[in-house]
This record gives structure tokens, sequence and C-alpha cells, in this order.
């Protein structure tokens, strides 16, 4: 519309929304956003009038992945695997059905293997709400990891000289840093591309491999 003249119409139709009726949270047993093997997590659903939301069918799963920033107070290093392994150590972990209970509550242990890196576990329920189907609620949770762990940040990077200056720390989950000697080995990454016959065609294959490129001994 421009001013006196209609540029353009369309005509579209709006499917009913229904606002959801429940007021669905998760918490730790610890109350904190850190969780370990065999914890329990619970949730508490009411009804946005107060009521509690009793004898309700909840459904779920959960998922467990590498968390490469598991430091809080360091969240700008990077602690733990390659980007590119997390998606082979990601781990998708069923939730048993159920019903909340008389005071809208309902609970479940977690179930995971500990690792030698950091990991985080997802939880997603739905919970079936009378007045407009299905209700969400999602939470996100630091697995307990006791041991201090290194934790690398750039801090400069100089393309034209192919330089790049990095920190490092030795920090626990709390934030907690410690001293030590580090081991290191630094690599390139390359990626290079062949134009081949294979399997009756012609296509580019691609090549992907890691050179060394120094090692040493540091204090951190």
């Amino acid at each position: 519309f421009d001013k006196d003249s209609v540029l353009a119409s369309n005509e579209v139709t709006l499917a009913a929304f229904k606002p959801s009726s429940l007021t669905n949270t998760l918490k730790t047993a610890s109350g904190t956003d850190v969780i370990k093997q065999n914890d329990t997590i619970y949730l508490n659903s009411e009804f946005n009038y107060g009521a509690p939301a009793k004898n309700l069918n909840v459904n779920g799963y959960s998922s467990l992945t590498p968390d490469n920033h598991p430091v809080s107070k360091y969240s700008d290093y990077y602690f733990g695997v390659n980007d590119s392994d997390v998606p082979n150590l990601t781990k998708n972990i069923n939730i048993d059905s159920s019903t909340t209970d008389g005071s809208g509550n309902y609970s479940f242990k977690t179930n995971f293997d500990t690792q030698t890196y950091p990991q985080k576990y997802e939880v997603n329920l739905s919970v079936l709400d009378p007045a407009s189907n299905v209700s969400y609620v999602s939470g996100t949770y630091k697995v307990e990891f006791p041991t201090a762990m290194f934790g690398v940040k750039v801090l400069d990077q100089d393309i034209t000289s192919d330089t790049t200056k990095l920190n490092v720390v030795l920090s626990d989950q709390s934030g907690k840093l410690y001293s030590s000697k580090a081991q290191y080995v630094i690599k390139k990454h390359n990626v290079s591309y062949q134009y081949a016959f294979v399997d009756d065609t012609w296509k580019y294959i691609k090549n992907d491999y890691l050179t060394p490129v120094i090692s040493g001994e540091l204090d951190v």
C-alpha cells in the first residue's frame, strides 16, 4: 500500500494458535548445572493458574556430547577434543516414558559413561498438555569432570608472517588454576584436491591430512 494505491495483495490462512497452559521447570539434585553419573534430574509441571499438572504423559530423550568449553571462568579457551571428532563422539540416550505424579513431578536418573575428556548432557522432555497438545522443556548440564584440563586461547594471528600467539592454562572445572609442565605438538591442517578417474568417472578427491610443524615443552 502506497498512500492511495494498493501495490500488491495476498491471501493467507492463519492456523489456530494455542499457548501452552503449562509451566515446566527442570532442576538437578544439587541445584547446579553440573551433574554426574546416576544423578537425578527433576521436572515440575504445573498449570499456569498454579495447580499441579498431575498424571500427564512425559516423553523425552537426551544426548551426551564433548564439551570443549567446560570452564565457565575461561569460556573463551578451548578444552577437549577436536571439533571434527564431536559428531562421532555424540551419544543419544533414551529416557523412559512415564507420567507426572499427583504433585506434577517427574524424575529420572542419568545414565552415561564418563570419558577422558569433558562432556555436556542435554535433556529434552515433552509433556502432554491437555490444552495445546505438547509442552516442551529442555536443559543442558556440564558433566562432572574432576581432572584439571589444558585450555588454549588464540591471542593473535598474523596471516602475513604465518605466526600465531597462544595462551595456555591448566584449570579444573571450577576455574581453579594449576601450575605444571606441558608437552605440545602443533600440526598444520592441509587440504588439497586431486582430479582423478575413479569408479569409471572423473571427480575431485579430497586430501585431508596433518603435518607436524613444531613440538616442545612449556611451563603453564
